[in-house]
Formats: structure tokens, sequence, C-alpha cells
């Protein structure tokens, strides 16, 4: 029987929050409209366009969710926690805190300040639009606890035994 020294193990964990395959033309696509979708919300809650050109916006709108409804549609995930058996680049992409693809995100940016390794400190950037505004001028605290949140879930990755808000 012979031991090996856990410190000496790879860590199967270290880049659970690595992109590992390039994105295909769909989903740059799907990034696109996840973008003009986020500017859609800014510009819903700021306007004073008139009821005539806010009903034309509707009927575009409708006419978009038309076109994306008249297909199949899939779900990667059999359930919640099958959701880290699913291919890596669609969770990210899908994910509601820094889901290119989810336009309920605001993308965040996460930088590893060190080699990666359980010493490692993690930072992470984001900048939130009007949609996201608790008090005039302030982000709504419960968006920052969510994305605290993440930053908090990328860190023990790197310790190598992620896991979910509760076991944080």
């Amino acid at each position: 029987m012979s031991t090996t020294d856990p410190a000496n193990l790879p860590n199967p964990f270290k880049g659970f929050h690595i992109r590992t395959e390039e994105r295909s033309p769909t989903d740059e696509l799907r990034i696109q409209i996840a973008e003009e979708l986020r500017v859609v919300v800014d510009e819903l809650l700021a306007t004073s366009a008139p009821v005539e050109e806010l009903e034309r916006t509707r009927v575009i709108i409708d006419q978009a969710v038309s076109l994306l409804k008249s297909r199949p549609h899939s779900n990667d995930y059999e359930g919640p926690a099958e959701g880290s058996l699913a291919p890596m680049n669609s969770f990210l992409d899908r994910s509601p805190i820094i889901g290119a693809i989810n336009p309920l995100s605001v993308p965040m940016r996460m930088d590893i300040e060190g080699d990666g390794g359980s010493e490692s400190t993690v930072v992470g950037h984001a900048t939130f639009p009007a949609a996201y505004e608790g008090p005039p001028g302030c982000v709504h605290g419960g968006f920052i606890a969510a994305y605290f949140d993440e930053v908090l879930g990328m860190a023990q990755s790197l310790s190598g035994n992620p896991g979910m808000t509760v076991n944080l």
C-alpha cells in the first residue's frame, strides 16, 4: 500500500472557473444579444418615450420572443446538483452572476492574485448599471452579496474543495 501526500496531488478543481473550450459562433451571438438586452433594461428604466414609442418597442420585443420560442429548447442540467456535471463552459456562461450569455448578469471579471493555489487572493470587478440600484445612486445590497458569494466560491474552489454557499 502506498501513501501519497494530498498536498502533492494535482488540484482537480483549480480550473473550476476557467473556460476550457472556445465559444461557438452561436454562443458569441448569444453574448451580443445578452449585452443588448442589458441596454434595453437600462433604457426602459430611464426613458421618457411617449406611449406610442413604448407600444412599438413592446411589439418588436414580442416578435423577438415569438421567434425564440418557435425553436426547440434544451436544458443542460437534470437538476440543481447536476449543474456541476454539465460542460463547464455552459455552466459559466449561464451563471446569473458571471454568465456572459445570461442577460440578468453583470458579467464580473475575477482575477487571481498569486499562483492559483490556496494562498492566492481572488478579486472581482463589476460595474453595475442602474437596473441594480437600491438606494439612489447605490447598488442594492442583495446584488453585492450575490457577487461577493461568487468571489468566495472561486476562492473556495482554489482550495481544491469547492462547494455551495452553505458550505463556504
